[in-house]
């Protein structure tokens, strides 16, 4: 382990008071991109929180509630993520809009839309919301586009008694799961196409990989499908104990080999050393054992006895 020299923890404390607002991650590789110091970023979290120079956000009574609020679904069908992206079609751009569930990202419903109005929306919505099998009435949750800020598409969840939350302004990265959903499904599908009916196909067969194939490191390496229609408490108590079982059986495979190592004969000793006198011979690990264990006790040094 090495220790910082005195100057170059001078230069983490100068520049983190020459720019006191970037975070110590952006530091660090400003610092490393202008050849001032390269080190790794935990390095100097540890020595600027000694400093004291760690800024803690701190956020109002009113901005905790409402963050709280916000927090991710634990549930399924407990918020429904809903945006829109764009995809060419033919010699025009179409709309696709997606419904997704927070809690599994389940991609719920996915439409293409030649136009992208207050009442199309509202019509996706409710088609959406009559699929079976739905758990719970869910909380929609969106951008702040004209769309879902117009007064048509209020009135609508509001006769269907479904509640709308919106995300703060200026702050994408609260609708970034479904952002990032959509870029994968458009990654895999492509964004260009001939015809509407090549441009559903590839979307449906890009959608029903992304439900049923994809393992999201957010969701423990599961699938989607499987935390919205299935059980992943079991699906993961079925990994534990399968981890658990195959460290058992290799448990018992070493001590089974160290056993077996273990005892030994002395009439052994002379098989060994005989094997060992052939040449260019490939002994076999349990020869290479025997030689471990039992010819180096013979020539261990004894001790004197005075």
């Amino acid at each position: 382990m090495f220790v910082f020299l005195a100057k170059e923890r001078m230069f983490f404390v100068d520049y983190a008071l020459t720019y006191p607002n970037p975070r110590h991650r952006e530091l660090i590789w400003r610092m490393v991109d202008q050849g001032i110091v390269c080190t790794s970023p935990p390095s100097v979290y540890r020595i600027l929180d000694e400093k004291g120079l760690i800024p803690k956000w701190r956020l109002s009574d009113e901005e905790q509630e409402s963050r709280s609020e916000r927090e991710r679904a634990h549930l399924p069908d407990e918020v429904w993520l809903i945006d829109f992206t764009y995809v060419w079609i033919g010699k025009r751009w179409w709309y696709l809009i997606f419904l997704m569930d927070e809690c599994s990202g389940y991609i719920v419903h996915w439409e293409l839309l030649w136009s992208m109005d207050r009442w199309t929306t509202s019509a996706a919505v409710e088609r959406a919301l009559e699929i079976p099998g739905r758990k719970r009435e869910p909380i929609i949750q969106s951008d702040n586009g004209a769309v879902f800020r117009s007064r048509e598409f209020k009135r609508y969840l509001a006769h269907r008694g479904i509640s709308q939350r919106r995300i703060y302004p200026h702050c994408p990265e609260q609708n970034g799961f479904i952002e990032r959903g959509i870029r994968s499904v458009k990654e895999l599908a492509g964004v260009e196409f001939l015809d509407n009916r090549s441009a559903y196909d590839e979307m449906r067969k890009a959608i029903e990989y992304y439900n049923q194939e994809r393992r999201h490191s957010n969701l423990h390496y599961l699938r989607p499908i499987d935390y919205y229609w299935g059980d992943p408490l079991s699906l993961l108590e079925e990994r534990r104990e399968k981890i658990a079982r195959a460290r058992e059986e290799r448990k018992q495979i070493n001590l089974t080999s160290s056993g077996f190592n273990l005892i030994m004969r002395k009439s052994d000793k002379m098989k060994v050393k005989r094997l060992l006198k052939l040449k260019g011979q490939k002994f076999s690990f349990w020869v290479k054992q025997y030689k471990r264990f039992f010819i180096w006790e013979t020539k261990k040094p004894r001790r004197n006895n005075e």
